[in-house]
């Protein structure tokens, strides 16, 4: 896993350098708004970072981060075919 200091770090310079602050993320669990530079942590899934407020939901997106991707979609999660 990221560091959440290398992933804000990475953040801050591709919306346009280190010296501006990363604008705010939404937390994916609880609705929060998240400082990329200050999160809990943060998980990649699809080529997307994620930031969490808290340890809790950094461990509640990771066990299954399609059921939350999909829920705040209004989307059922992919079937797996056999």
């Amino acid at each position: 896993m990221t560091t959440t200091s290398s992933i804000g770090a990475l953040f801050s310079r591709l919306r346009g350098g280190a010296g501006k602050r990363a604008a705010s993320e939404i937390d994916p669990i609880c609705g929060m708004s998240v400082d990329p530079a200050k999160a809990a942590g943060s998980h990649v899934y699809r080529g997307k970072a994620y930031f969490f407020c808290s340890t809790h939901c950094l461990d509640m997106f990771t066990t299954d981060p399609a059921k939350h991707i999909d829920k705040e979609k209004g989307m059922e999660p992919p079937v797996a075919r056999a």
